[in-house]
């Protein structure tokens, strides 16, 4: 019956959306001229070359030397398995969604229990570092002080959700391994072949765009928008900010452009594009889902984890703002900064993030006492 309703909705939206092309085809037409426009003049440029040079640490082993460098720290902060600093260091080089194929290849083949693989999707999902350091700091601030406020906030809200669950895990209790080293090949064979994934993948990332920025053009035409801003609106968040995270969900880069083309202070708009950036957006969800349905892992615990780290992330580059940024903090827009994000904002925020990081745990001692009866 659930297959069924769920075939229903697809081909519905599908019809649809083919309908909306026709009696719309100039918005359509931009959507797209927009998203290939980011994509060629903000993603390729930063992302490609990461890749290539990225993966290729990969193969000759250089990522695997210094994950093993770090798996006695991550063995003890996370309480986790010796494979934790590998699968961290990978992570943190590869991005989204390659973190995420990474730890589903080592759930293939065997390295990593269904239990382990989980948790690491829990707080082992990072976006690429070039990206926030050049695609958002300085093709769009111009300034590298910003991409160090969303890289640390970033990364330091995921370390944060997994020494949290070290204390509901038992991943230490299962059998230790390591990664073997890889089989060495000659540099020609490993350059070819990283360019054509590289390439594909760079496609796959435009294709994405392109499909989540039509959606949401369709969106915004339904009223979607304007009917789910009376639930937040009682905590006196504006509009436009709310329409550009509405946005950001669902395509991040398209999401971040929209915040930084309103008229905020920096302080507010770095924090929504550090939380925009932490969640990933369901275009990133999607290719995630994918990976994971394929070898039936379950979605919901990385969902809830991503959830947890948006909002933990963008806590805390509001935090950093002041200590770490070079420049002078523009005055202007200072009443929607105090009654955006001292009142209403910081409330709802610390509410979702009780609400997220309680149905984490309840999830993880499901999980515990299945195992246990199991056993």
């Amino acid at each position: 019956m659930i297959k069924l309703l769920k075939n229903l909705f697809v081909s519905l939206f599908i019809v649809l959306s083919i309908i909306f092309m026709i009696i719309r085809p100039v918005e359509i037409m931009d959507a797209v001229r927009n998203a290939l426009t980011i994509w060629a003049t903000r993603l390729f440029p930063v992302l490609f070359p990461f890749y290539i040079f990225s993966t290729l640490a990969i193969k000759y082993g250089i990522a695997k030397v210094i994950g093993d460098a770090l798996s006695p720290i991550t063995r003890t902060i996370f309480k986790t398995n010796s494979i934790s600093g590998f699968i961290l260091m990978m992570s943190l080089i590869s991005g989204n969604p390659g973190s995420a194929i990474i730890i589903a290849e080592l759930y293939e083949q065997k390295y990593l229990t269904k239990r382990q693989a989980l948790h690491y999707l829990s707080f082992c999902v990072y976006a690429n570092p070039l990206f926030i350091l050049g695609g958002i700091a300085i093709s769009y601030y111009h300034n590298q002080s910003i991409g160090i406020i969303i890289l640390i906030s970033h990364i330091l809200a995921n370390l944060i959700i997994g020494f949290s669950l070290r204390f509901i895990s038992h991943d230490h209790e299962e059998k230790d391994i390591r990664i073997p080293t890889y089989q060495k090949k000659s540099f020609g064979f490993y350059l070819t072949d990283t360019l054509q994934k590289g390439i594909n993948t760079m496609l796959l990332i435009a294709g994405f765009m392109i499909f989540f920025n039509i959606v949401i053009v369709m969106v915004k035409n339904s009223g979607l928008i304007n009917l789910t801003y009376h639930i937040v609106k009682p905590f006196k968040i504006p509009f436009n900010i709310y329409q550009s995270i509405f946005i950001g969900l669902f395509e991040m880069v398209t999401g971040i452009d929209f915040i930084y083309q309103l008229d905020l202070p920096k302080r507010v708009s770095v924090t929504l594009i550090t939380m925009i950036i932490s969640f990933g957006g369901f275009s990133v969800h999607l290719q995630i889902q994918s990976i994971l349905i394929n070898l039936k892992l379950k979605y919901w615990p990385f969902f809830l984890a991503r959830l947890a780290q948006m909002i933990i992330s963008g806590l805390l580059a509001f935090i950093l703002y002041p200590y770490i940024y070079k420049e002078k903090t523009i005055p202007t827009g200072k009443l929607i900064t105090e009654s955006f994000y001292h009142k209403g904002f910081i409330l709802l925020m610390i509410i979702l993030l009780l609400i997220i990081l309680i149905l984490l745990v309840i999830n993880q001692l499901i999980d515990n006492y299945k195992l246990k009866r199991i056993r």
